[in-house]
């Protein structure tokens, strides 16, 4: 301790540190881990950046450590920083709800060492600038607010407000809640996060959210549970623009399957924004799966796009989707809205989609086939209830197709209705038209080589 003078300008005074060690001591040779008020334990903190809670800390409880530190009037160049001892603090034996003040940070030592526990009400409500890292949050229960983490009431959009989540277990078990409720912050970072959900993992009503590095996992309800299951929800007609980079997005794999539910649909990715409003996906890896397999019409994908104007954009990445009853589908587009895949794997999907060079594979049966935006992938042609023949169209009207892109067209009925292939405005090997083989498994394969050349038909 000899040094000790020569680290006060390190905001960690002597006293601080030989109860932040001495905390730890008495945890280890079993002190109760469970946090509750002592009024004799709340001691006079002496560094006004600097606030521990829990055993062997300044005050016992996060409520005590948050008023402490909301009377030191902290501000955006002064921030308060809360550092949890190791244990376990209970929400529940509060009065009302642990509501942190704008510029506060609350940090553990580890997601094993510092774990909170939330109920209904109880929960983290965060201002318009915190910051929480190192802990787990555990909320269960019903109640009038929404999950492990929420707003206050009180942010909007002219506060500007950041949240930066990093290095959090966030495990919700109850059927509706979310782990995060984000509305109306300008900014919200999320790394290095384990969330783990019978019910929301993120749900984002406004504002701009980052996701790097997160793993999150959608776990069953009670049997008979007919509760949706989202890992992020963008609800109906919001804005929100909201980046999801890297992490795994799964059911099971270690985490409770979801089964027994058969009325739940079971979404990762539930994109429902306006037309200003984007959902980007880049190199994700996601499956998800219904175990029940009993219920028809249950809905079981990774990305769904709910609205003509919602728009997610998928780069890179796996995704797979698994149902007992074959109801699945990779992704869907089941709003009309604008769905774009990169370069992603998996296997089926339902609706249009833009710019896609994944290994998509789709039916086709109309008359005139039309995508509302450009498309790839493989397109099996079905053209047995069509004796008059039918029309395929490669681009959609006036809109820009993407360099490289690749078309597979298969035939599989044997009836020999004329199947005609229309670049719709792009010139197929110099013609405006192109006729698909009349003979069963006929098949065309196309790639586009830019507006003056157009489609060239590489093998048929």
């Amino acid at each position: 301790m000899k040094n000790c003078e020569n680290h006060l300008n390190a905001n960690i005074n002597c006293d601080s540190r030989r109860n932040f060690l001495m905390g730890s001591v008495a945890l280890g040779a079993g002190a109760a881990g469970v946090m509750i008020s002592d009024a004799a334990s709340a001691a006079s903190f002496s560094n006004n950046h600097f606030i521990t809670a829990g055993v062997g800390g300044d005050f016992a409880t996060l409520h005590e450590a948050v008023a402490a530190a909301k009377s030191l009037n902290p501000t955006s160049t002064s921030w308060v920083v809360i550092t949890m001892m190791p244990g376990s603090y209970d929400l529940n034996l509060e009065s009302n709800e642990l509501a942190l003040p704008e510029f506060i940070e609350l940090t553990g030592v580890s997601r094993q060492g510092c774990v909170i526990l939330g109920n209904g009400n109880k929960n983290i409500r965060i201002s318009a600038h915190n910051r929480i890292s190192n802990c787990t949050i555990r909320y269960t229960g019903a109640g009038s607010r929404s999950g492990a983490i929420r707003t206050q009431d009180s942010v909007t959009f002219e506060m500007k407000g950041v949240l930066d989540i990093d290095g959090i277990d966030i495990e919700v078990y109850f059927s509706f809640r979310s782990a995060l409720m984000i509305l109306a912050l300008d900014r919200c970072y999320i790394r290095n996060c384990f969330i783990q959900t019978s019910g929301i993992g993120v749900e984002v009503f406004s504002g701009h959210v980052f996701i790097s590095g997160t793993h999150c996992r959608l776990v069953g309800n009670i049997p008979g549970n007919a509760n949706p299951h989202y890992g992020i929800k963008q609800p109906k007609a919001s804005w929100s623009r909201i980046w999801v980079d890297g992490g795994t997005w799964a059911t099971g794999y270690g985490s409770p399957q979801i089964d027994g539910e058969p009325g739940a649909d079971i979404v990762m990715f539930y994109v429902g924004g306006n037309a200003s409003s984007r959902v980007e996906l880049n190199n994700i890896w996601c499956i998800v799966r219904n175990n029940t397999g009993a219920n028809l019409g249950v809905k079981v994908t990774c990305v769904d796009v709910v609205l003509p104007t919602s728009w997610a954009r998928i780069r890179g990445g796996y995704l797979q989707a698994e149902d007992l009853n074959k109801h699945e589908f990779d992704l869907e587009n089941t709003g009309n809205g604008r769905l774009e895949i990169q370069g992603a794997r998996y296997k089926s999907q339902l609706g249009n989609s833009y710019s896609s060079n994944g290994a998509g594979v789709r039916l086709i049966t109309d008359a005139v086939y039309t995508p509302q935006y450009n498309d790839d992938g493989i397109k099996v042609i079905d053209a047995s209830g069509h004796p008059s023949g039918m029309i395929v169209k490669l681009s959609a009207p006036g809109v820009s197709q993407v360099m490289g892109a690749e078309q597979v067209i298969v035939r599989i009925d044997n009836s020999h209705n004329a199947v005609i292939i229309d670049g719709n405005g792009k010139l197929i090997n110099g013609a405006s038209t192109r006729l698909l083989g009349s003979a069963q498994y006929s098949r065309m394969v196309l790639r586009y080589a830019g507006s003056s050349v157009g489609w060239l038909v590489t093998n048929e």
